[in-house]
């Protein structure tokens, strides 16, 4: 699947990861990183979160089995991945 046909949640989805932001905290304590991931088709904001900030780097070719997808901000925002809570990314 290429980025620009992701609509819906739960699709797999593989790229090679070009951006890797700094961790972040939310006011709760859980820790972020935004990151960019890259396919033939585009790019798209990839979310990691709590154990996954520190498992991948610039370069990394990764596939999403799962993911969600979301608008942030939420009116008008740009798309954004992620795996939520119990997904997982993997190293190809």
């Amino acid at each position: 699947i290429t980025f620009d046909c992701i609509k819906d949640d739960k699709q797999n989805v593989e790229g090679t990861i070009i951006f890797v932001g700094e961790i972040q905290k939310t006011p709760a304590g859980a820790e972020n990183r935004e990151c960019i991931l890259q396919d033939d088709s585009g790019q798209i904001k990839l979310v990691l979160w709590d154990a996954q900030v520190n498992q991948f780097k610039k370069g990394d070719k990764v596939i999403l089995p799962a993911l969600w997808v979301k608008r942030f901000p939420r009116e008008g925002g740009d798309f954004q991945i992620s795996t939520g809570k119990f997904g997982k990314i993997v190293k190809q």
